[in-house]
């Protein structure tokens, strides 16, 4: 479990040098596939993954400059904007991580009868 926290950490953050922000969408996904992980494991794992990895990426390379536009534009205050980005990121990393925690999984064969 804590290996796919790391590894969806470290290749979201080396792919998203080169590759558009939704690149943590198949990141997510494959990691969890992969692993193996029970469904609500892998969307909080995703979700708590590029949450704080878009916390970080934002207070290091915004320098207070975008925040204000964009609160005044969504009309919530300038320091929530951050945490909003990071929430809207990290559900849709969950919903794909779920997505491959399900898709791992093996249907259940019924006997009819």
């Amino acid at each position: 479990m804590k290996i796919s926290i790391v590894a969806i950490v470290l290749l979201s953050i080396l792919a998203s040098f080169f590759l558009p922000w939704w690149v943590i969408a198949p990141i997510c996904f494959v990691v969890t596939y992969l692993a193996k992980l029970k469904p609500i494991q892998a969307f909080l794992i995703s979700f708590i993954s590029i949450f704080i990895v878009w916390i970080c990426a934002i207070y290091y390379f915004d320098y207070g400059s975008v925040q204000p536009l964009v609160g005044e534009l969504l009309g919530i205050p300038s320091k929530l904007t951050s945490i909003v980005a990071a929430v809207i990121g990290g559900l849709m990393a969950g919903v794909f991580g779920l997505s491959g925690s399900l898709l791992g999984k093996k249907p259940k064969r019924f006997v009819n009868g």
